[in-house]
């Protein structure tokens, strides 16, 4: 019988039912069910990216660029272990510690793999690329044995043998006689129709996990223990890393820094790491290779085989080309992978398979060193004691020998059954007092402890204080401690802590005032408390009273006195600070100084105006002098390198001197000095007696001020503030003027008015504050001022000249005889200036006829002693109204003509300046105007007259417009008027003819006499005096082809004219 295992059924219907049945109870009970749940569990991405360089070598390599030995540098950092200690761990690593960091591997990958490409560093994305396609290569190989495997299976099913290892995960069988004809089965079972059984096609796919995954691993003996040791490195890393020791974890420079994303992940993930754990020790060592041979296999199987339909099972196998052809062409997504458990397995076996084979090492552990921490035991019952071995108990009855090799631990352990063990870890696992199973990962003596044994109700126990959890830890999972609880080889409960190095917590300098007594505090910390010893005397006056009692965990406290006597001066003082860990050596210095004074007066007396020398005298050593606030205007302080100061300077004291220096004796000011040392200071207010210096008059003795402008005149003086200004002469104050007096300064000022008498004659005199004032005395007056006035112009600023008038003369006046008068600026040609005396001036001549009308502006100056005033004269040059319409110079009439039925429009715009009126000068406040005469016969209906006059204003300029019609043909006498106040009003008439259009000549009809008239004109333009405006019926200001064309157009048809 072809069968891969011998049955002992009667039927294949009754194997396919105990084939189901098998597959679900073994799920249930087989110890692969548990390392399903093993390998199911969710990913732990707690640690950030590591730059790496990513390498497929397996064993500890030697190149320090490898991405393992950079993993290995960031475990080392994250435990706060120098990167230096690599060598370390290629050197003793035992399994335990390949597969701890085998899992900060993994932990690695799947942190890159969630990172988004744009974030991720060149080298994790190297990283990245080197793990996804070795992940697709093993990919392409699955889906490759599937296919092949299956074309064996359609071509020659009698030939074809199931995998053993898919057959026995599940304890199931296969009779596949039927496909060779060696054995009848029942056609007609009610279960299988009649047809034969058949693989599906997830077996192979199961097939091809198998092949591309878990095959590679069946080389490595150790692959078993790797796997578990990966789940258990994940775990230990969370208590590692967890609560108490997270916190203090500081950023790796370029190697590995905890992750953000840890502190929400971590509760999480560690609960299920305890399962794992649980899993894992459960298993124990024999999780064999078969195991995981088939474990991806039987991951996604949904039942190895089945009774379908054959048409059905072959097109569902079929399918498997379709799934090779789109693993050849599209790279795996990673991301979607560690979505799945199978994806999840499909990353640890690749990575397990990269990572193989370990080189364990077995080279002899390093041994305890002078300066390497030790253990300090207390027993239940005992008096604490420091050792550097510590021997203890695991759960599985292992006696274990510790030591420490610099942040290591290395230790021998002798097993229950009498086998000899060895690790180098930084963790001690131990059996607690109640037989619990604990790990203690220690980092600078402090140990993050996770319970092995955890309930399912545990929870993380974070720090509470002093990186340390100071609570109840009967339900904690991990917690931070500076002690373990656990039995010692003879399972006696000992309480453990390490010890740390003794320092002095204190500054290596103290100073000591010389005369004052004094106790000096110097704190030590370090496990246990430490003890002050001298290597060197102290200096006289000085002595031990204790070198060192305790004053808190870990920490206690020497004293040494000074009695007040001895030498000023700096000891160095060789000190040692011991416990059972170390010795270590310091240097401190006491420095004994004389404590600091200020011995010069506390009153600088000076005059003002006269040289000031002071010295400040002080005493003491290591001495530091300031001078606090300003000094007198006119002080400046030097201080000298001893401390020692001089005050040197003229005092002068500047009107707006502000500080304590305006008092003379100071009460209450901020002035004063303050020397200081180290340990003494000393404070002296400064006072300063500021005597008045004799005083003189320093003002100017005239000013000159211009009526009707607000000015100020300042009086000064010397000798100081303490004196104040006298008026002698109140007489002569007049009411317009105020003066106002104050320490050190005077003030005269007011508006004078204009008209008044010069010069004001005035007498002030410095009088020192307490002094009875002067007598009255006008006749000795020491100050004169001379009131100026500005010129006015008496006539208005404009002169106005017509063009055409013959010699005209304009006189102009200013309000002061005595002005003198002057002109910038160019005056129209034909007029003059000139200055004729007496503050007035003369424009005069007649402008020629070049000149264009307009306005014109010169600035006329008018000068008196110190002062003058400049008015803009505006010069207007006027020009009589003309009329502007064209007519023949051949008539003595002015004819307009306006063609019948079409519109027209005559422009009235005379010349003459101005057009515009000048409301300030009152014969031409009007413009020009214009104005139809009663002359004038009164137009058709159809036309208008209209001044063009916007808003308002006057601009002269009017017109005639409109569509006149055949029945009003005729001729309308026009008379205008213009008058723009130059000149009279001026006459305009002319004759407005209404025709046909073309009869230039206004004879009734047009014939060859209108042409007669364009061509009389030809050529000629408006401003042309041949021009005939009645020749231009086009009215384009040009005779010309167009004009001819126009009344050729309205010619009887057929005339032709010569």
């Amino acid at each position: 019988m072809n069968s891969t295992k011998a049955t002992t059924h009667s039927s294949a219907g009754h194997l396919a039912e105990l084939s189901v049945s098998r597959m679900v109870r073994s799920v249930l009970r087989a110890p692969l069910a548990l390392l399903l749940i093993l390998l199911m569990l969710p990913k732990v991405p707690f640690l950030a990216p590591l730059s790496l360089v990513p390498k497929a070598q397996a064993a500890w390599p030697v190149d320090p660029g490898s991405w393992e030995r950079g993993v290995v540098a960031g475990y080392l950092t994250a435990l706060g272990l120098p990167e230096s200690d690599v060598d370390l761990v290629q050197q003793y690593g035992r399994a335990d510690l390949r597969d701890d960091i085998r899992a900060l591997l993994l932990t690695k990958l799947i942190t890159v793999i969630e990172t988004p490409e744009a974030q991720r560093s060149v080298a994790d994305q190297a990283y990245y690329d080197k793990f996804r396609n070795e992940m697709w290569a093993r990919q392409k190989q699955q889906y490759k044995t599937a296919v092949e495997d299956r074309d064996l299976f359609l071509s020659n099913p009698c030939a074809w043998r199931a995998d053993q290892d898919l057959m026995d995960a599940f304890d199931l069988q296969i009779d596949l006689s039927s496909y060779c004809g060696g054995k009848a089965y029942d056609a007609g079972s009610p279960i299988f129709g009649g047809k034969p059984p058949m693989p599906t096609k997830d077996y192979f796919v199961a097939l091809g996990l198998k092949t591309g995954y878990t095959a590679p691993l069946a080389k490595y003996a150790e692959s078993g223990r790797a796997l578990e040791g990966l789940t258990k490195g994940q775990y230990a890393m969370i208590g590692g890393f967890g609560a108490g020791a997270a916190a203090g974890f500081a950023a790796s420079t370029g190697i590995l820094s905890i992750s953000s994303v840890f502190r929400t992940v971590f509760p999480k993930a560690i609960n299920a790491a305890r399962d794992v754990l649980t899993v894992s020790t459960k298993l124990g060592r024999a999780l064999g290779v078969g195991f995981i041979i088939v474990l991806a296999a039987v991951l996604i199987l949904g039942s190895i085989l089945a009774y379908q339909e054959q048409q059905k099972m072959i097109e569902a196998m079929k399918g498997l080309d379709r799934d090779y052809a789109y693993v050849q062409g599209n790279k795996p997504d990673l991301n979607q992978y560690l979505t799945t458990a199978e994806g999840n397995d499909k990353i640890r076996f690749v990575l397990l398979s990269m990572t193989l084979p370990d080189s364990v090492s077995t080279a002899p552990l390093p041994s305890h060193r002078p300066g390497d921490p030790v253990f300090v035991v207390a027993p239940q019952s005992g008096t604490e004691f420091t050792t550097p071995v510590l021997q203890y108990l695991d759960k599985d009855g292992t006696k274990w020998s510790a030591q420490t090799y610099g942040g290591w631990f290395t230790e021998a352990g002798l097993t229950a059954g009498g086998q000899s063990t060895s690790r180098f870890n930084v963790a001690l696992r131990y059996k607690d007092w109640n037989g619990v199973s604990r790990v203690a990962t220690q980092s600078g003596g402090v140990f993050t402890i996770t319970n092995l044994d955890a309930p399912s109700t545990g929870r993380i126990c974070e720090p509470t204080g002093a990186g340390v959890y100071s609570g109840d830890t009967t339900d904690c999972i991990s917690y931070s401690a500076r002690t373990i609880q656990m039995v010692n080889h003879n399972n006696l409960p000992v309480t453990i802590r390490m010890s740390d190095l003794p320092t002095l917590d204190e500054s290596a300098y103290v100073g000591v005032t010389y005369g004052v007594p004094k106790s000096l505090f110097l704190n030590m910390s370090g496990i246990p408390a430490p003890r002050l010893l001298l290597d060197s005397p102290l200096p006289a006056g000085f002595s031990v009273l204790s070198p060192g009692g305790p004053i808190g965990n870990d920490k206690s406290q020497a004293q040494i006195y000074y009695d007040g006597t001895g030498a000023v001066g700096v000891y160095p003082l060789n000190v040692r600070v011991v416990n059972e860990a170390d010795s270590i050596p310091y240097t401190y210095t006491i420095s004994l100084f004389e404590a600091v004074k200020i011995t010069s007066p506390d009153t600088i007396t000076m005059t003002i105006g006269k040289p000031v020398n002071f010295r400040i005298s002080t005493t003491g050593s290591g001495k530091t002098l300031e001078i606090d606030d300003v000094l007198p205007s006119g002080l400046t302080a030097h201080i000298d390198s001893d401390a020692q100061a001089t005050i040197t300077g003229i005092p002068n004291l500047e009107p707006k001197q502000t500080g304590c220096a305006f008092n003379p004796n100071n009460p209450g000011g901020k002035c004063g000095v303050r020397v200081y040392n180290q340990y003494s200071s000393d404070f002296q207010q400064l006072k300063f007696n500021i005597l008045p210096g004799s005083a003189a008059n320093t003002s100017a003795t005239s000013a000159t001020w211009v009526a009707g402008e607000a000015q100020q005149f300042w009086l000064s003086h010397t000798g100081g503030p303490y004196y104040h200004w006298v008026n002698l002469c109140t007489a002569n104050m007049p009411p317009w003027l105020t003066f106002s007096n104050g320490l050190g300064m005077g003030i005269l000022s007011g508006t004078p008015p204009a008209n008044l008498a010069n010069p004001l004659k005035l007498h002030f005199e410095p009088v020192v504050n307490g002094a009875p004032d002067p007598a009255q005395n006008c006749a000795a007056s020491n100050l004169s001022l001379q009131i100026g006035y500005y010129p006015q112009f008496v006539d208005p600023n404009y002169v106005v000249f017509r063009k055409g008038d013959s010699t005209k003369s304009v006189i102009r006046t200013i309000d002061t005889s005595t002005a003198y008068v002057t002109m910038q600026g160019g005056l129209p040609e034909g007029l003059i200036f000139q200055f004729i005396g007496s503050g007035r001036y003369v424009i005069a001549g007649a402008v020629e006829d070049t000149v264009i009308p307009g306005e014109y502006r010169v600035f006329v100056t008018a000068s008196v002693p110190a002062l003058s005033s400049t008015q803009e004269l505006r010069v207007l040059v006027t020009e009589k109204p003309a009329s502007t319409i064209p007519f023949p110079t051949s008539t003595s009439s002015k004819y307009v003509n306006f063609f019948a039925g079409v519109p027209n429009k005559l422009v009235i715009n005379p010349n003459g300046y101005p057009k515009a009126p000048f409301p300030d000068v009152p014969e031409l406040a009007t413009g020009l105007r214009i104005a139809r005469s009663f002359g004038s016969v009164a137009l058709p209906p159809s036309l208008s007259i209209r001044e063009l006059s916007p808003e308002g204003k006057v601009v002269g300029k009017a017109e005639i417009t409109g569509t006149p019609s055949l029945a009003e043909v005729g001729t309308y006498q026009q008379l205008f008027r213009y008058d723009n106040g130059v000149g009279g009003s001026i006459p305009d008439l002319f004759f407005l003819r209404i025709v046909k259009p073309g009869d230039l000549n206004a004879d009734g009809s047009v014939d060859c006499s209108d042409v007669a008239v364009v061509r009389s004109a030809m050529g000629t333009r408006l401003g042309n005096p041949a021009y005939n405006p009645l020749a231009d019926p086009t009215g384009d200001g040009i005779v010309d082809v167009r004009d001819v064309s126009y009344v050729s157009t309205k010619l009887i048809q057929g005339t032709r004219c010569q």
